[in-house]
């Protein structure tokens, strides 16, 4: 069998020819000097979520001048209502971006205002009022494919260790404690880990005050915010105080040389 060697001109026109050419030509100018575009230049929008805001008045007339001003990756929205005594907003977070609220009173009928804060599974994360606390009242990561621990809380504290607990978010996640005297600077403390959902720390010095932080490795490989400092302060081990007068039972009729007898407790550990 034997093969052929066949020019271009043998199988195409010379018009057909020179459209294609004058194409190809039309094509490179359009490009020059241009960046090429590919379907990673133009990546999806950000996973959304949305929290919501409840909003009360107790007499009826809207908040008059208080608001809460919401912060979602660095775009603030302000909110408030003039009438009525509630009002419900819807507010579009992105994951795993800061969202900070902010409360500022109108300074007068604070008395009258409370409001929640639900994330996108209804929860209330953060209620506030009567008598609303000013300034940042929350500051966390939006719905975060990795959520940190909550409920985090010092359960009891001795003169030499401290209990904590907290509740998961992540129910295979794996913790990580670090702790060290109050002011530390976070990743110069001592660190454990656990997949408990409470530790005790032992080995602390007595009537010392103590920082701690934790953060989550969840099962998906991400890794939570940290959380904290979280603080406490040890007790003496030793401290002892009257815990009760046994003798006289009254301070009627008492003598110079009466004898006191009372009882001591050890306040400490």
């Amino acid at each position: 069998m034997s093969f052929k060697y066949f020019t271009l001109k043998s199988f195409v026109k010379l018009p057909s020819l020179l459209f294609l050419l004058l194409g190809l030509l039309s094509a490179s100018l359009n490009l020059e000097g241009k960046e090429a575009m590919t379907s990673f230049d133009n990546p999806p929008p950000p996973d959304t979520c949305y929290y919501t805001l409840e909003l009360f008045d107790s007499f009826g007339d809207g908040w008059n001048g208080s608001y809460l001003t919401v912060i979602v990756n660095g775009v603030s929205t302000d909110y408030t209502f003039t009438t009525g005594t509630s009002a419900t907003f819807v507010v579009e977070a992105i994951s795993n971006a800061p969202l900070i609220v902010i409360y500022t009173s109108g300074g007068i009928f604070q008395n009258e205002i409370t409001y929640n804060i639900l994330d996108p599974s209804g929860n209330n994360i953060f209620s506030d009022g009567p008598f609303p606390q000013t300034g940042e009242v929350l500051n966390i990561f939006a719905c975060p494919t990795c959520p940190g621990p909550y409920n985090v809380n010092v359960d009891k504290v001795g003169g030499i260790d401290a209990e904590i607990s907290w509740t998961p978010a992540d129910s295979s996640g794996i913790y990580l404690l670090e702790y060290d005297e109050a002011g530390f600077l976070l990743g110069t403390g001592n660190q454990l880990i656990t997949s408990n959902t409470n530790i005790t720390l032992t080995g602390l010095q007595e009537d010392t005050e103590y920082d701690f932080y934790i953060s989550v490795a969840c099962d998906n490989g991400d890794s939570s915010a940290v959380i904290g400092p979280v603080q406490f302060k040890t007790i003496w081990l030793i401290d002892v105080g009257i815990a009760g007068i046994s003798s006289p039972l009254s301070q009627c009729g008492l003598s110079d040389a009466e004898t006191v007898e009372v009882t001591l407790k050890n306040y400490g550990d």
